[in-house]
């Protein structure tokens, strides 16, 4: 026992520091998170090393890992699209990439193999840790008074607000965690929904807020509706059938919106405020076609491009999964992609357990509705938060409806 827990603080601490690899409060090299969820892995092989028999006798933990793997399809199309562009820069990001979507998932399957329904909590109080640390460098460097009012501004007022609080990854990694808390549990978590609640305010990302609402409003009333015994599982599958149209549908609307500069006419008529996205997303839409023959250009385009256009974009990402996933991969592979993500996934924990679709749609919508403005398709530990969270609805064990 005493071994377990040692292991559980060794974990949160190395877990704490990967989240700096976004933070403008300290800067550790992303090669950090990536060599981490390498160890990670290793570890994991070696735990079962001499008990390999777990892993066989466990088909729900081993089906679980293929099903976290699937989204890699999209790698084979991209390697030629960038062998035809024949760029090593771009051929460099591609492999970053491609390093990133294999590794989140791996890091995310050696947590639940060596922790099973704890590693969420792990990941959790690795997140708190490092929150923590810059609450506290924050209110070294501008007193505790000013973290209510920083806070207070940059969700009321229209006006750009720069601090060390803003601390991207991590503020969207609490949001997801919320909503899965909120829906999973919650007589249990309610301390873990209130930290969770109150740092993603003070992170203050304006589209997580609207995410998180419309998550749990579908989460809520699907759950109640499944508690009543009026859904069946054809109707359950029909409602991510659902999810997947709307999804598909709003983001080629955005697309089209961005193509045709409508957000630039509706900010300079209402004067709303971009955050300096707008000049980056009408660059960009020269890029791309909205149409379904369109192929792509392979993922690491959009870093390629954003490193070739540096003068133009002044160094700031996109801040659009839906353009880059669009971009990169094109229409029929983005797609396929968001159909294997919401609807063949919830197929798939319909087998294990009802309620644990309507839990693990709830985090879809929130993460496609971040998509629409910010960069969480390529944050790291976003990512394994996701995978994370998904491994375990996969292989719950708790009596269903």
């Amino acid at each position: 026992m005493k071994k377990n827990k040692f292991y559980e603080v060794v974990f949160t601490i190395l877990l704490s520091l990967s989240y700096f690899i976004y933070s403008s409060a300290i800067k550790i090299s992303y090669y950090y998170a990536i060599v981490l969820g390498i160890l990670f892995f290793v570890f994991f092989l070696l735990a079962f090393k001499q008990n390999d028999s777990v892993l066989k006798k466990d088909k729900k933990f081993t089906n679980s890992i293929i099903y976290l793997l699937i989204p890699l399809f999209i790698v084979p199309w991209s390697f030629i699209l960038v062998i035809l562009f024949d760029n090593s820069l771009l051929f460099e990001k591609f492999l970053s990439r491609c390093l990133l979507y294999f590794i989140t998932p791996i890091e995310a399957i050696a947590l639940y193999g060596l922790f099973k329904d704890k590693a969420i909590n792990i990941f959790f109080r690795g997140a708190i840790l490092n929150y923590i640390f810059v609450i506290l460098l924050f209110i070294l460097q501008n007193g505790i008074f000013q973290v209510f009012t920083t806070v207070y501004y940059s969700l009321f007022s229209s006006d750009s607000v720069k601090s060390i609080l803003e601390a991207h990854e991590v503020t969207f990694v609490f949001g997801i965690l919320l909503v899965y808390y909120l829906l999973n549990n919650f007589k249990n978590n309610k301390g873990k929904c209130l930290i969770c609640f109150i740092f993603s305010l003070m992170g203050y990302k304006r589209i997580m807020l609207l995410a998180i609402l419309f998550s749990l409003l579908y989460g809520l009333l699907s759950l109640t509706k499944l508690s009543s015994g009026k859904l069946s599982d054809k109707k359950l599958l029909f409602s991510s059938k659902i999810i997947f149209c709307i999804i598909i549908l709003f983001f080629v609307l955005w697309l089209l919106v961005i193509k045709n500069d409508v957000l630039l006419f509706l900010s300079l008529k209402y004067d709303i405020n971009f955050m300096g996205r707008l000049n980056i997303y009408s660059l960009i839409s020269n890029d791309y076609i909205v149409s379904p023959f369109y192929l792509g250009k392979g993922l690491g385009y959009i870093s390629y491009w954003g490193e070739v256009n540096s003068s133009l974009t002044n160094y700031t990402a996109l801040h659009s999964g839906i353009i880059q996933m669009y971009v990169e991969n094109g229409f029929v592979l983005f797609c396929l992609y968001l159909y294997n993500m919401i609807y063949l996934n919830s197929k798939r924990i319909l087998k294990i357990n009802r309620r644990s679709v309507f839990v693990y749609l709830s985090i879809c919508v929130y993460t496609l509705i971040c998509w629409f403005t910010d960069n969480i398709a390529t944050y790291y530990n976003y990512l394994v938060a996701f995978s994370l969270i998904s491994i375990t609805l996969l292989n719950d064990n708790d009596k269903d409806f």
